[in-house]
């Protein structure tokens, strides 16, 4: 019974500092919009993770039976966090800054074809 009016007393106060402030229940309201999507985004990921599976592999149902490429839950999650990253495909005179007029305003890394390339 003690608990119950605590969380009671609780839910009270929450609610006379949404009433009392506007801005602070257009925040509250704000971060629960925000928060469901990305928290169902996180989810998904980590079940990808997990089953060591791409997004497009899911869509499709690249595998009928068993995922070959699965280790096991914890394994695959290892290995996803423990590997080293693998070297980049790209040249690296392949990236170059865009200038100011490139866009926003500001400078941004964007890939342009090599220099030795027929355009």
């Amino acid at each position: 019974f003690i608990v119950l009016l605590t969380r009671l007393d609780k839910r009270a106060r929450i609610y006379s500092i949404l009433t009392a402030n506007p801005l602070a229940a257009a925040l509250a309201i704000f971060t629960f919009c925000v928060v469901i999507p990305l928290g169902n985004l996180t989810a998904f990921h980590c079940y990808l993770i997990a089953t060591n599976r791409t997004t497009n592999e899911e869509i499709t149902c690249a595998y009928s039976d068993k995922n070959p490429f699965t280790l096991g839950p914890l394994r695959n999650f290892k290995q996803f966090l423990c590997t080293p990253q693998e070297p980049s495909l790209l040249p690296a005179s392949g990236l170059r800054m865009a200038g100011v007029d490139g866009g926003m305003g500001g400078h941004r890394l964007t890939a342009g074809p090599p220099a030795d390339a027929e355009v």
